[in-house]
């Protein structure tokens, strides 16, 4: 592969282009690939690497350390053959956890992670030790991909997870750790640290696939959290009325519950939320302080590791919520802040699957909540011009269910991303495709992408200066074909 520094193309944004961050003369753009730690170890660790270098282009694998995200149990319709047969999930019995801990790490620590046992597959395997040679033999890397992990997923693998859980307004678990439990950032830091002192690992690529209270209850109509006795404690620290933040987001749910049942105010929906945002300033606080929690981590995960190796990648899984649709997110937590505590930034861009997500996992659902004031295409409409998508990416409404959303969407995303960072922090967008769509009654049905889609986006991203791309979501469901479209695409991205 020729080495190349790619510099950043036209800013459709209208925003002054920043100057990009450079590559020296020695490294070369990432090529990564999302994968699952199992699939090195069914379809054979050596022959998967020559497959993704022939094919893709790949010299940087992103595998799972740990798999408490949940993403080891489709089913075999959305799964891909690259040559070895279908690797199905029946039958089979993956660990949580992939590598070897360290007890010692974690003696005096409440949480306590999953233990392998005889039951799984793999048993006594030492995936990321035993891929170093083969790896270093070909030139290529490995990251660890880190995701916290979801209560669902979490609750009874990690010993006492049920207890770092955020709280909602009534009292209840919610779906997730608490960014400012202590005992939950004492394990997640004490994981990256025994991994890192104790494997041969090059870089991090860390996610929390989460937005705010805020976000939760006005674009989804769930029960807004976390008020445990951390965040009620910290925002009392900062003079924050915590029973007037839970009367001001009760006054919210109401107004969402009324607009669910076609309850309309005088006023409209969402004058009326504007009113209670404007009487209980403590609801923009107490979001603030949320996301402030989440940011901590992530500069607790960079600081954890640079104090072991400076040399070591730290980077930013930013999920299709928070790189594409959600207005809250994006203003309280901008590319800018992220690149204060990352080497690199990875924005889900997945140009396949995100129209019919947007369609209806953000326009459906808001149109009976906050946006009940407005028609399905008037929110459509609005969304293009407030979240700046340029005019040659937008799809109409009744399109948007069998379109894929076209290269300029995913230039437009990369160039707003290197605008935010302004030269602080790489940029490897992450290109999804062969991403199954989740149907309204339950289960995966497989979408698959367009070979010469997947090259088109990929080779977008490039030019739009990314500094490297992320073949995505995972291989498990990556078509061959779109495996070499995406290579054709770097090949001839780092030719120019």
């Amino acid at each position: 592969m020729a080495t190349a520094a790619i510099s950043m193309g036209n800013n459709v944004l209208g925003a002054s282009a920043a100057a990009p961050y450079v590559l020296k003369a020695s490294q070369q753009p990432l090529v990564g690939i999302q994968l699952g730690t199992h699939s090195l170890l069914s379809e054979g660790m050596e022959w998967v690497l020559d497959f993704l270098q022939e094919k893709g282009g790949i010299d940087t694998l992103i595998t799972y350390s740990h798999s408490y995200y949940g993403a080891d149990s489709r089913p075999d319709s959305v799964l891909a053959d690259h040559g070895k047969g279908v690797q199905s999930f029946k039958d089979r019995n993956f660990p949580k956890v992939w590598v070897n801990h360290n007890p010692s790490y974690f003696k005096d620590l409440l949480l306590k992670h999953e233990k392998p046992t005889k039951k799984n597959d793999f048993f006594g395997r030492d995936a990321f030790h035993e891929m170093r040679k083969p790896l270093d033999a070909r030139g290529m890397k490995v990251y660890v991909r880190l995701f916290e992990p979801w209560a669902k997923n979490g609750v009874g693998r990690i010993a006492n997870y049920e207890k770092v859980l955020t709280v909602d307004i009534n009292g209840r678990a919610g779906a997730g750790p608490c960014w400012n439990n202590p005992h939950y950032q004492a394990w997640i830091y004490a994981t990256v640290k025994d991994v890192f002192t104790n494997y041969d690992i090059d870089g991090i690529q860390y996610g929390a696939e989460r937005v705010g209270p805020l976000s939760e209850l006005l674009f989804k109509g769930q029960t807004p959290n976390c008020f445990c006795e951390y965040c009620t404690a910290k925002n009392q620290g900062k003079n924050i009325d915590a029973q007037r933040a839970k009367e001001g987001f009760r006054e919210l749910e109401r107004t969402i519950r009324k607009a669910e049942n076609n309850e309309v105010p005088a006023d409209g929906v969402l004058i009326s939320i504007m009113g209670t945002v404007f009487r209980y300033p403590e609801i923009l606080s107490w979001e603030g302080n949320f996301y402030d929690g989440g940011e901590e981590i992530n500069k607790g995960i960079y600081d954890t590791i640079k104090a072991i190796d400076p040399s070591i990648e730290v980077g930013r899984h930013v999920d299709h919520q928070q790189s594409s649709w959600d207005p809250i997110y994006r203003a309280m937590v901008p590319y800018g802040k992220m690149a204060d505590y990352n080497d690199f930034i990875k924005p889900i861009l997945y140009h396949d699957i995100l129209p019919i997500r947007l369609r209806y996992w953000y326009i459906e659902r808001i149109s009976g909540l906050i946006g009940r004031d407005f028609t399905e295409h008037e929110l459509l409409q609005g969304f293009y011009a407030m979240m700046r998508f340029h005019e040659d990416a937008e799809i109409p409404l009744d399109e948007m269910e069998n379109r894929s959303m076209p290269p300029a969407y995913v230039a437009s995303e990369t160039e707003r991303c290197l605008a935010g960072v302004n030269g602080r922090a790489k940029v490897y967008p992450g290109v999804g495709f062969d991403v199954p769509w989740h149907l309204p009654e339950g289960g995966v049905a497989p979408r698959p992408s367009d070979p010469e889609q997947v090259y088109e986006s990929t080779l977008a991203a490039l030019k739009a200066g990314a500094h490297g791309v992320v073949a995505s979501r995972d291989y498990d469901e990556m078509r061959t074909e779109n495996i070499e479209a995406f290579g054709r695409a770097v090949r001839q991205g780092l030719k120019n």
